[in-house]
């Protein structure tokens, strides 16, 4: 995947998630603003939780019980086309869609870099900033007393942390805090031992040590990078806020519930020393400390004074309320697509596409897989739908992606799916507005629509072929081509290298096997008639493999007259020697007799 791509990718998910977090946070916020003075702190910054699971997460598990099945239920069911005959070739989608979905994608685009730019700058300016911060620290430092190494080193081992952290007393520093994701940095005022009475210091220090505790700084860091992700959308950026001060709240609580005495006057006193004689200066992100807003510091000493233990039954119920939010908000609808089945695919030597799961609802059909482009330096992959009508669809710039020579992975999206055929096709890019010429692709769908696309025509497919040969002497890698191909859904054999002489054939490529736990890869002949249906064998004609991907090289002796391919068969009990998918290769002449064969004997 090229850069263009994989940015246009990460942004569409970007906008997916944004809002679904979006949603989140408000329902977090509704929940703390109706439970407030009920929910302890700690389980008020926990409740945050499913909201960075939203964000982080690459997908979403399935659930009953997500916001989605409400939200989707009374959507109109997908209608499936009844199966019907095609004679003559049809076209692969009209014209208009391929140009329009061209004009469209330059917005999307624009939109991608622009997000990325934005992205880059915000954590740019980050990184500046606390860079710069720690620079100017170490440079106004001073020497720390060893009675305050002392304590630090002593309150380090009560807090629980294995060490204590690095040390920086300096006259850049405005307020208490820690810094560091993986080597942390306790960083204190020049006058930090004048302004606070022991105790307060003590107190102080102890809030500090218990971020590290609680590896709050790395939780910190990555906020700040969903910020520079979500950058466009202020609700997010509320939620940080909202994050953050939460954070400082649940650290409160813990200095206060991990002090045998009754602390929280000393402690309300050193936070208000914290509020009036420090102030924080230039951007701090990456650092936390003791120091906020003065409203919320209000809160928290409000909260502190009221501080009291709370009730085992309490987090019980946080916990659930956690786990509801997560059920609910953090998953997607359960899906109960049919089961998609391949239909009719027809490639150039060398190029293949590989779907690898498909998601069909009655708004969008979602597919993801891989491919490979061999017979030409760039192409566009897009997902269209041929209609039995010649009916126009929806366009999207997501159902459509420019790639280049190599391989690659793909998502491609398309809306508001019609009766019809779906298919993954390449196109050959188009010059001055002109749609391009398709010239290889894969059919999938329900049954009846893969069964419909393989009474398709797909003559347009038929370029970069290469000339009849008379025998397996002279066949190789550039002159093969690919006849009849068919596959369980999620299994693909990938032709790379091609050697024919009179005395044996030699096929090396790669395989994905996901239908069955074990098969046998095998390299055959159909023979054209039957003085030739039984040729001597060798072992390196098979190859036992197992669930997932892999390479093969398989070696034919004894050629005899007729269509070479390659071809899974089961070694299970049940169906033991059974083929369930494979495909035919060889010259002109062989492709085009493979096609015209029946292969309902590797039906499974």
């Amino acid at each position: 995947m090229n850069a263009m791509n994989l940015i246009h990718t990460l942004f569409n998910w970007t906008l997916e998630v944004s809002l679904r977090a979006s949603l989140l946070a408000g329902a977090v916020l509704l929940i703390q603003a109706a439970l407030r003075g009920h929910l302890p702190a700690r389980w008020r910054y926990a409740l945050w939780l499913p909201v960075l699971l939203v964000l982080i997460l690459p997908a979403l598990p399935g659930s009953r019980w997500s916001a989605e099945n409400v939200l989707t239920n009374n959507a109109p069911a997908l209608g499936v086309a009844p199966a019907m005959e095609v004679e003559s070739a049809a076209p692969m989608i009209v014209s208009e869609n391929i140009a329009l979905s061209q004009s469209v994608t330059d917005w999307a685009k624009l939109a991608g870099i622009s997000w990325a730019m934005g992205t880059l700058a915000m954590l740019g300016l980050g990184l500046t900033s606390y860079h710069g911060a720690l620079r100017r620290f170490q440079r106004l430092a001073v020497q720390p007393s060893a009675s305050l190494l002392a304590t630090v080193r002593a309150l380090s081992i009560t807090t629980g942390l294995r060490r204590a952290p690095a040390l920086i007393v300096s006259h850049g520093v405005k307020s208490p805090a820690v810094a560091g994701v993986l080597r942390p940095v306790l960083l204190l005022p020049a006058a930090f031992e004048r302004a606070f009475t022991p105790e307060e210091a003590r107190l102080v220090l102890k809030h500090e040590l218990m971020h590290l505790k609680r590896h709050d700084l790395q939780v910190n860091a990555v906020v700040c990078l969903l910020q520079a992700m979500h950058w466009f959308n202020p609700a997010l950026w509320f939620a940080a806020a909202r994050v953050r001060a939460d954070r400082e709240s649940a650290c409160d609580a813990q200095v206060l519930a991990s002090d045998q005495a009754d602390c929280r006057n000393d402690y309300g006193h050193a936070l208000l020393k914290v509020q009036t004689e420090c102030c924080p200066g230039g951007l701090s992100l990456g650092l936390v400390g003791a120091i906020g807003s003065a409203r919320l510091m209000r809160s928290r000493i409000t909260a502190i004074l009221n501080y009291r233990r709370s009730h085992p039954v309490m987090g019980v119920f946080a916990g659930a309320l956690i786990g509801l939010l997560s059920l609910v908000g953090a998953t997607r609808a359960e899906t109960t697509a049919p089961a998609f089945e391949i239909g009719q695919t027809s490639f150039p030597f060398g190029d293949s596409i590989h779907i690898v799961s498909v998601q069909r609802d009655a708004d969008f059909i979602t597919v993801h897989g891989d491919y490979e482009l061999v017979s030409q330096p760039k192409a566009s992959l897009a997902l269209f739908i041929t209609t039995h009508d010649d009916r126009k669809t929806k366009v999207d710039p997501r159902q459509h992606l420019e790639v280049e020579k190599g391989k690659g992975t793909f998502t491609l999206v398309h809306p508001a799916p019609v009766p019809g055929m779906p298919h993954v096709t390449f196109y050959s890019l188009s010059t001055k507005g002109q749609p391009g010429k398709s010239f290889g692709g894969v059919y999938f769908g329900t049954k009846e629509e893969a069964e419909s696309s393989k009474r398709m025509s797909l003559s347009q497919y038929k370029v970069n072929k290469a000339p009849a040969l008379d025998s397996y002497a002279g066949l190789s890698t550039s002159n093969c081509v690919l006849g009849q191909t068919l596959f369980p859904f999620g299994d693909s054999i990938q032709i790379t290298s091609v050697e024919g002489t009179a005395e044996s054939l030699t096929v090396s490529g790669t395989y994905d096997l996901m239908s069955e736990e074990d098969a046998a890869l095998t390299l055959y002949i159909t023979a054209i008639d039957k003085a030739h249906a039984k040729s001597k064998s060798d072992p390196r004609q098979r190859l036992e493999v197992k669930k997932g991907k892999g390479t093969f090289t398989l070696v034919h002796p004894a050629l005899v007259p007729g269509m070479p391919h390659l071809t899974f068969y089961s070694t299970g009990e049940a169906n033991h020697g059974h083929p369930f998918g494979g495909v035919y290769f060889g010259t002109q002449a062989m492709a085009d007799t493979s096609k015209r064969m029946k292969l309902d004997y590797a039906q499974k």
